[in-house]
């Protein structure tokens, strides 16, 4: 016992101390305080450094400086000592658990049979309840940390490949001091694997050791029934033990020779693919995150797919399931689309941002603030309601398992889902349904925030364009009214020259976003037709058929939620449609407002002084204005126009339909 302590004491110690070395620069950053001049405001400004990198949320913190400093290094500390004494926690027991066994062994291996047959079987008897005594604390020990560990080894991967990949980017930048304290990271994950293989390699050959040490003492002097008891024990000791990561991998020393293995491959591979420069790192990084998001996506459309195909749930699950089946398939459109037209949306991106950095008065800061202010606002109130409409579902299964657990206690135990795969999964174990249920969480948050997303991303986008042809449409007014202006031909080529540009922009975003809204139609058309099959309903109109239809269904589901009086869904059913209603109107707004805006532009052609200007300038401005009159419009797969005259009738439609639905119910 007092090897394993003291091997558990200095395991303790060095983890300590390398964590402690490893996070020093971060908890000794005020001492690198510096001033800078900021040559904007032509003023010194002192820069403060804090542990964290949350320089962005704190400010102004000049005045309450040492008390966030203060409360991050208690933060980081706080941190430290909670995964590492974890940790060494579970390491002292296992280590002192691991002490038991071999003391056991032993006591077998000294075990002599004594003449009296009784006293050979009271010794044989304590044997067997100490032997059952300890596999029952390893067995314990074993289900309580398997979870833990299964984390810990997600994490530890997950940190090395990072801090990894930052060390080889170092010496790539010649940068000595990042790539030293990231090797310090590495070893200190590799030692936390290390810890948990050690410990279930020790607990592992210590009770299959239980095997050799019986048969090396003096069994063949024992009765035959005490033999026959020490048959039973020997054949116990031949059921090996294994320590696991969530029951899937077992942790001893091979394990942790293939992971090293594996991860050096994996330097090796992103070593040749690495390059000086920090570009192909963040395209890595972005792939790695679609890849991560679609991973997500099909592997829900897989779940859902195989639990419509059991067909063993009630007729509001399975519109459920299709619908929730047809939001991760125009995630994935929506992100694929979006990732191979990046060259497209990086034009308008960067034109954005020239736009920003090239205003010259106050009113075009203004004009350009007020677009960016409405794409945020309703950015957060789509994510907003997108989300509060998806927690119930994610907390409902907690509150439905609950309830049929405690009302029928004699029943089995029935494990509720956020994506209702009951049949598909069937009776689970607890730490598999706890991850089950955190993974289709986060598929549904990743779902509602792709979809969303990917309709602020191109809202936002457009605003600004708008506001961009807008500022064209004010200066090409006031073209020509300043007769101070010399070198007018120069200036009205540069409006033409903005004109294409804008125009240019504007068909990036048609050709991008108009398979998008396409796809995403075409996904509603088939949800609605297998909705149709279920209810018999069988509706019918022009170009925006898909969306009524959609809202019709879900306007049903709220007429007979309301006749069954229940609150929770009503309201829930309110919200999908008011976000139905304002992803209609978002792109038909966004198609008037741009249709609208470039063809404003003949009118202010004509609005200027083009009667007092050279005749060579006025019939130039014929050109535009026959160019404007092309007018612009965004399609849905160069289809459907989406304009505010589609959202119109839209509505008026679906008022009518809601209205036979009260009239169907009466």
């Amino acid at each position: 016992m007092d090897s394993t302590t003291g091997i558990s004491r200095k395991m303790l110690i060095c983890q300590l101390v390398s964590a402690f070395i490893s996070d020093l620069p971060l908890l000794l950053c005020g001492l690198g305080n510096s001033e800078e001049f900021n040559r904007e405001s032509n003023l010194t400004e002192i820069f403060r450094a804090i542990p964290l990198p949350t320089r962005c949320f704190y400010k102004d913190i000049l005045d309450f400086y040492i008390e966030i400093y203060a409360l991050q290094v208690l933060q980081i500390i706080a941190l430290v000592m909670a995964n590492l004494g974890c940790d060494c926690y579970f390491f002292g027991i296992g280590m002192n658990l691991v002490s038991q066994i071999r003391r056991f062994a032993n006591d077998l291996e000294r075990f002599e049979p004594q003449s009296d047959e009784l006293k050979n079987q009271q010794t044989l008897r304590v044997m067997i309840r100490q032997h059952t005594h300890l596999i029952q604390m390893a067995a314990h020990l074993e289900e309580i940390f398997s979870f833990v560990i299964a984390l810990q080894v997600l994490a530890s991967v997950y940190q090395i490949s990072s801090a990894g990949v930052q060390v080889l980017l170092s010496i790539r930048w010649s940068d000595p001091a990042t790539a030293m304290s990231y090797s310090i990271y590495v070893c200190i994950f590799l030692m936390q694997l290390a810890i948990y293989n050690y410990a279930g390699e020790c607990l592992s050959s210590s009770i299959s050791s239980l095997q050799r040490s019986l048969y090396q003492c003096s069994w063949y002097h024992l009765s035959p029934k005490a033999s026959r008891d020490f048959l039973f024990i020997m054949t116990r000791c031949g059921k090996r033990f294994h320590l696991t990561a969530g029951r899937i991998i077992p942790m001893n020393l091979e394990s942790y020779k293939s992971i090293i293995k594996t991860l050096g491959s994996y330097f090796s591979v992103m070593q040749a693919i690495l390059h000086p420069s920090g570009n192909d790192y963040e395209s890595l990084i972005c792939h790695s995150d679609v890849l991560t998001g679609e991973i997500f996506q099909l592997t829900m459309m897989i779940s859902i797919a195989g639990e419509m195909h059991l067909d063993c749930a009630a007729v509001s699950d399975r519109i459920q399931n299709i619908s929730l089946f047809s939001c991760a398939l125009m995630t994935i459109v929506k992100v694929i689309i979006i990732r191979t037209n990046n060259s497209k949306m990086l034009d308008v991106i960067l034109s954005a941002m020239d736009d920003w950095s090239n205003t010259q008065t106050a009113s075009e800061e203004n004009e350009m603030l007020s677009c960016a202010k409405l794409g945020r606002t309703i950015c957060l109130f789509q994510m907003i309601a997108s989300y509060i409409t998806t927690v119930p579902i994610i907390l409902g299964g907690f509150a439905v398992s609950a309830a049929v657990n405690t009302s029928n206690s004699t029943d089995p135990v029935i494990n509720y889902l956020p994506l209702g795969t009951v049949c598909l999964f069937g009776e689970m174990s607890s730490g598999f349904y706890t991850v089950l249920y955190i993974t289709q969480s986060i598929q549904l948050l990743t779902t509602c925030t792709g979809n969303i997303g990917c309709n602020c991303f191109f809202f936002g986008l457009t605003m600004h364009l708008s506001g961009q042809v807008q500022k064209l449409t004010d200066d090409m007014e006031v073209f020509g009214k300043n007769g101070e202006d010399t070198d007018r031909h120069g200036q009205f080529v540069s409006l033409v020259k903005r004109q294409n540009h804008l125009l240019e922009l504007a068909q990036n975003l048609e050709a991008t976003f108009n398979v998008i809204i396409l796809v995403e139609l075409s996904a509603l058309t088939y949800e609605i037709c297998l909705i149709d099959c279920l209810l018999n309903i069988c509706i019918s109109d022009n170009d925006s058929v898909v969306i009524k239809q959609l809202i019709v269904i879900l306007a049903l589901q709220m007429v007979v939620n309301l006749r069954m009086g229940n609150t929770v869904v009503i309201i829930n059913s309110i919200i999908m449609l008011q976000i139905l209603h304002l992803q209609l109107f978002l792109y038909s707004y966004a198609g008037e407002r741009l249709s609208s805006g470039f063809e404003n532009l003949g009118s202010a052609i004509y609005n200027c002084q083009w009667c007092d200007l050279p005749c060579k300038i006025t019939k130039e401005f014929v050109l535009v204005m026959m160019r404007s009159y092309k007018t612009f419009t965004l399609t849905a797969g160069k289809i459907c126009v989406m304009n505010l005259e589609s959202f119109k009738n839209i509505v008026k439609a679906v008022g009518s339909y809601f209205s036979v639905l009260l009239a169907m119910f009466d």
